[in-house]
């Protein structure tokens, strides 16, 4: 008979010292490749130390034991730490924002050229299809819409394939109208899937917003729900690039609990401080680069649509 990898349940709450912290991101990091230490160390406490207590483990050191026996859960663990809450049209009131303020003067600006846009963090890829239907439907009037290229981007390569076979279950769909689930998506059984005329405007793509960063040329960039996870100094970082990422008069969207710190906060011009919408002003110079943040990572492939 063999023995199971997993100790027996403790009846010991699991506190995790700031050491023990450090071995489990770094056997993360080893196994995924993936830097989680520039997350906030409140918010990967409580997600590992809710892991521990799943399986009844009182200790760092026996839980390593585990994600060294049991390569699965070292997975579930990565997923359990950067993972959000997806689905389209999340907080509508961000959308609607987009709709008024963001996408008149994009299309004033682009004229007839491509407008690219951003999905930072995208998960399952709800909010990158979300921008291409709310695209959809603003120009759906004219006589010649401009093309649109979405990118979504994120760490987690299982969201990621989900999001490009683009098939999503009904709590999806809880923030759309009916109307628009008939327009813009085809039942499959239990699911529905994004019409391809939708789906061929997104991109999506492996990148990590803790590592190095190559994006340029966006007219909107959305990062909802994603700073909040990570320190202060790169979540200044990131502003920057994101500065650096977008067009002269292009669009920044966070999520409504998060803000621009230091510096970052200085490059932007508010257009709605309510749905945390900033933007690039017209005139804007480019700052020096940011120490974190050189060129590398993520960039167009040789097939992207110009």
């Amino acid at each position: 008979m063999i023995a199971s990898p997993l100790p027996p349940p403790s009846t010991d709450a699991p506190v995790l010292r700031e050491d023990d912290l450090f071995l489990l991101l770094r056997h993360l990091a080893r196994v995924h490749g993936q830097r989680l230490d520039l997350y906030r160390e409140k918010c990967l406490r409580r997600r590992v130390e809710a892991r521990l207590r799943l399986h009844g483990i009182g200790s760092c050191g026996e839980y390593l034991r585990y994600l060294r026996a049991e390569p699965a859960e070292a997975e579930r663990l990565r997923q359990a730490l950067t993972i959000p809450v997806s689905r389209f049209f999340r907080n509508g009131s961000s959308f609607h924002a987009l709709e008024r303020l963001a996408l008149p003067e994009i299309l004033r600006m682009r004229g007839g050229d491509r407008v690219r846009m951003w999905s930072a963090g995208v998960a399952r890829g709800e909010e990158a299809y979300s921008l291409a239907i709310l695209w959809h439907r603003f120009t759906a009037d004219l006589p010649a819409a401009p093309p649109l290229s979405v990118l979504g981007t994120d760490v987690d390569e299982e969201g990621l394939a989900r999001a490009r076979k683009g098939a999503y279950p009904s709590e999806s769909f809880v923030e759309v109208p009916p109307v628009d689930v008939e327009r813009f998506f085809v039942r499959e059984g239990e699911q529905h899937r994004v019409a391809p005329r939708i789906r061929e405007r997104v991109t999506f793509r492996a990148g990590d917003l803790t590592g190095e960063l190559r994006v340029r040329g966006q007219d909107l960039i959305a990062c909802r729900n994603v700073l909040i996870y990570f320190d202060r100094a790169l979540q200044e970082s990131l502003g920057e690039a994101f500065y650096r990422a977008l067009r002269p008069g292009g669009y920044l969207l966070l999520g409504k609990v998060e803000t621009l710190p230091g510096r970052a906060r200085r490059l932007f011009e508010a257009v709605d401080l309510r749905e945390r919408l900033f933007r690039k002003p017209l005139n804007a110079l480019v700052p020096p680069p940011a120490a974190a943040m050189t060129s590398a990572g993520i960039s167009p492939s040789a097939g992207e649509r110009p």
